[in-house]
């Protein structure tokens, strides 16, 4: 592997890992594009998204378990919310594989930025308010969460935890901490059943040496290491960042999302 790539990988890993472990995203909004970038079509184009995607999927159980278990250790995981958002996050995953490969995606990115500029606009105008909701939401509303979280990740291979984080504060009303906290928790299940939807459903990909189950070992192996450090001290610093500037963040990072899904679903159906 080049010297070059692997600084990108190691880059890569410690911005990723700091983010998911801060706010509670998998990272795989960062891992993908450089997977694919990386690789560069040495799969053929589609063999070279299936690898890119598992890969990053495989990267962010490992890397996330770390930084679960300092949550953990911190008091921000909440059990409560977990059974109706890993139960959503199944029937969202396994919906989006079997059901929305007959849906025009660059129509679904349009919608998908409304989604995102909406949740976007809701962060950053409540930045500053951190209530909590005196009376506990039900099942239903976490199934809700759940579910949303796990159609964003299925369909575009990436965690859904820049959905659920900002939902469980908005609509379950926890904290920041708790919030981040229980997604982390809720994007490792997710992650593993992406994982096995990939390796399941898709056709396997040419044999090449150091592939394995569309796992592309040397890059997992390059991105893994400052994924789990770096995953470990976003984890720690999120009791100490004050939350208005987690939820700004998580706030511009969705407006960036919005304004790169527009554009391409604007390109498409003009």
């Amino acid at each position: 592997m080049e010297p070059l790539l692997i600084v990108v990988y190691v880059l890569a890993g410690a911005i990723a890992g700091t983010l998911a472990g801060l706010v509670g995203v998998g990272g795989g909004i960062l891992y993908v594009p450089v997977l694919v970038y990386s690789l560069n079509g040495r799969f053929g184009l589609e063999g070279t998204a299936q690898v890119a995607v598992s890969t990053s999927l495989a990267v962010i159980i490992f890397s996330l378990s770390a930084s679960a278990y300092t949550h953990y250790k911190a008091g921000n995981i909440e059990l409560k919310p977990l059974p109706g958002l890993i139960t959503g996050g199944v029937i969202g995953s396994v919906s989006a594989s079997l059901g929305l490969g007959a849906v025009d995606a660059d129509q679904f990115k349009m919608l998908l930025a409304l989604f995102e500029l909406l949740v976007a606009f809701q962060l950053l105008r409540g930045a500053h308010s951190n209530r909590v909701s005196a009376r506990p939401p039900g099942l239903a509303v976490f199934v809700g969460i759940g579910l949303s979280g796990g159609l964003f990740s299925s369909f575009f291979g990436v965690g859904g935890g820049l959905v659920v984080m900002p939902l469980m504060h908005f609509f379950a009303g926890y904290k920041i901490n708790k919030a981040v906290g229980s997604a982390s928790v809720y994007m490792i299940l997710v992650a593993i059943v992406g994982l096995f939807s990939h390796t399941v459903q898709l056709e396997p990909t040419a044999d090449f040496p150091g592939l394995w189950h569309h796992i592309y070992l040397p890059s997992f192996l390059a991105l893994l290491p400052t994924a789990l450090v770096f995953n470990r001290v976003g984890a720690l610093w999120v009791n100490r960042v004050r939350p208005e500037r987690i939820k700004q963040g998580v706030g511009l990072l969705l407006l960036s999302l919005a304004a790169l899904n527009g554009y391409v679903g604007l390109q498409a159906l003009g």
